[in-house]
C-alpha cells in the first residue's frame, strides 16, 4: 500500500565540491513513506553526496532541505538532531566502519538501548531481527568473523530494528556474490514494505534483476538519476526511467562490441 506524505524536500538546493558545481538549485519532493527510491548514476557523479544531503549527513552550500518534517541546517536543535537521527539511518560503503561491537547479538541490541528500550524488550526485538535476517544461529559470533554479506545484512538489521523512516543504502550489494544479491533484492522487498528506502547503485545486472521482479517494482516510488545533464528525478514512471537506463547501456555495450570487433579485424588484416 502506498503512503503518502512528504518525506524528503529540496528547495533551490547548490552544494559545490571544491571548484565543481555538484548540484544547482536542485528542487524536488518525495512524497511517500514507504517503497523504494532509487538512485542512479556513474562512479563519481554525486549518488553518494546526494544521499547524504538526502539522510541529514552534510549540508548545502545554500537552499532548504526538510527531512521527515524536520529543516535541516546549521540552526538545527539538539533535539532535532536526535529525532532526524532516529527518524533516517543509512547504510554507507564502507560497512565495517559503522559495525561498532564484538559481538552480532550486541550490535542489535546496542541501538535498540541507546533509543530507550528496556533490555527485556530490545532482547525480544534483537532476536526478531536477527531471526528475519537469518543471522540469529551466528549471535555470538565477533561480527569480524561473519562474510562481508552478512555483515551487511547485521547493519542493516541493526539500523532497522530501530524503526526509521527513511533506510538509505549505498550499494551495500556491491561486494555480494549472485546468490548474495539475490538475498539482498529479497531483503529489499521486505524493508520497503516498512519505510522508505533509498537505494544507491550503478550495478546493470541487478537492475535488470530488479526490473524483472514484479513484487520489487511494485514497490518502485522513483528514481532519481544523475547524468552530465543534471539530476533528473521521475516520481510518476519510474519504470520509464529504469528501462531507458538499461536500453542505454545495452545500446553503449554494443557500440563498444562494434568498436572493438573493428579493431580485432584490422589486427589480423596488417
Amino acid at each position: 500500500m502506498i503512503q503518502v506524505s512528504i518525506t524528503i524536500k529540496f528547495s533551490n538546493v547548490n552544494l559545490k565540491i571544491g571548484k565543481h558545481q555538484l548540484f544547482e538549485n536542485l528542487s524536488f519532493q518525495i512524497p511517500f513513506s514507504d517503497g523504494i527510491i532509487l538512485i542512479l548514476g556513474p562512479n563519481g557523479s554525486g549518488k553518494s553526496t546526494l544521499l547524504k544531503l538526502i539522510c541529514g549527513i552534510i549540508l548545502p552550500d545554500s537552499g532548504d532541505i526538510e527531512i521527515t518534517g524536520i529543516k535541516v541546517d546549521e540552526s538545527i536543535t539538539e533535539e532535532n538532531l536526535r529525532l532526524l537521527r532516529r527518524n533516517v539511518k543509512v547504510v554507507l560503503q564502507e560497512i565495517d566502519n559503522q559495525l561498532i561491537t564484538s559481538r552480532v547479538l550486541d550490535e542489535v541490541l546496542l541501538g535498540l538501548l541507546n533509543i530507550g528500550y528496556p533490555r527485556d524488550e530490545a532482547m525480544v526485538v534483537a532476536e526478531q531481527f536477527l531471526k528475519r535476517f537469518k543471522l540469529w544461529e551466528f549471535k555470538d559470533y565477533d561480527p569480524n568473523e561473519l562474510s562481508y554479506g552478512q555483515r551487511a545484512r547485521l547493519l542493516i538489521s541493526a539500523l532497522s530494528a530501530m524503526r526509521p523512516k527513511v533506510l538509505g543504502l549505498d550499494e551495500p550489494e556491491a561486494n555480494l556474490d549472485p546468490i548474495g544479491r539475490l538475498e539482498f533484492l529479497k531483503l529489499l522487498s521486505e524493508l520497503s514494505d516498512d519505510l522508505l528506502v533509498i537505494w544507491i547503485t550503478h550495478e546493470i545486472t541487478l537492475l535488470n534483476l530488479f526490473l524483472s521482479q514484479d513484487k520489487l517494482m511494485e514497490k518502485l516510488r522513483g528514481v532519481i538519476q544523475i547524468s552530465d545533464r543534471g539530476v533528473q528525478v521521475n516520481l510518476s514512471d519510474p519504470r520509464s526511467s529504469l528501462e531507458e537506463l538499461l536500453r542505454s547501456n545495452l545500446r553503449a555495450n554494443r557500440s563498444l562490441e562494434a568498436i572493438s570487433e573493428k579493431l580485432l579485424r584490422k589486427r589480423l588484416t596488417t
